[in-house]
């Protein structure tokens, strides 16, 4: 029986503005399947952060159809889109987004506020996803205690602690020195595969070239998707 992918975009299109018309998306199609990773590259302005909101249903899309994990997104009621996104999706964005009077172990918590578990399942959850990202020592540090690339790491276990399916990261090392990107990195391709998958937007190409599959845009078109035969 063949697998369900996570995510299935067919035909996408995007137009922002009222008087003046915008398009950022022209007939994008694009399955992810579950536990693939996925590289999501392109020039500044091609579109790659306004595909990575639609496929986290953070948008929905002027044209065409979206599927995440066989529930189409324009028929979906809007409870059950943010169940999936409470439950099913991981989100790691490149400024991090952290509460800034929340404690690293705060923040990843705060992450699973609407994953209906338990208090002490959010609390166990936390604890371990810092653990894993290596922040266990740095649980009860604020934001403004943390350097940069720890903050992201913080980011990614909040992610993580949902144990999400689908792992969508926009420029996760945008705002990194190459130390801290390479360490980011290597974080999300450890907490991908099986059946979790991973799209990984960048525009930086060695890191690009590090995941399986690339999935390039060019003025909101889709220009090329292939195996990366090096990673």
């Amino acid at each position: 029986m063949t697998a369900v992918p996570a995510l299935e975009l067919e035909k996408i299109g995007m137009e922002f503005g009222r008087t003046v018309r915008v398009r950022a998306l022209s007939e994008v199609s694009l399955s992810i399947a579950p536990g693939e990773v996925c590289a999501l590259t392109g020039p500044t302005g091609s579109g790659k952060s306004t595909l990575l909101a639609i496929m986290g249903t953070l948008e929905r899309p002027s044209a065409g159809r979206v599927r995440v994990e066989g529930v189409d997104v324009a028929t979906a009621r809007d409870r059950t889109l943010a169940r999936l996104r409470a439950q099913r999706i991981g989100f790691v964005f490149q400024t991090f987004q952290l509460h800034p009077r929340l404690s690293a172990l705060g923040n990843v918590e705060q992450g699973l506020a609407y994953s209906a578990v338990s208090p002490s399942e959010r609390r166990e959850r936390a604890v371990a996803a810092l653990a894993d990202v290596g922040l266990a020592d740095r649980a009860e540090h604020l934001p403004t205690q943390l350097s940069g690339g720890e903050q992201q790491r913080v980011a990614i276990a909040r992610a993580l602690a949902k144990e999400p399916s689908i792992l969508l990261a926009d420029e996760p090392t945008g705002n990194l020195d190459q130390a801290a990107a390479e360490m980011v990195v290597d974080l999300l391709l450890e907490g991908a595969g099986r059946q979790r998958a991973l799209v990984l937007v960048t525009h930086n190409d060695a890191l690009a070239g590090r995941l399986p599959r690339v999935v390039r845009l060019e003025r909101g078109r889709l220009v090329a998707d292939g195996s990366n035969a090096a990673a």
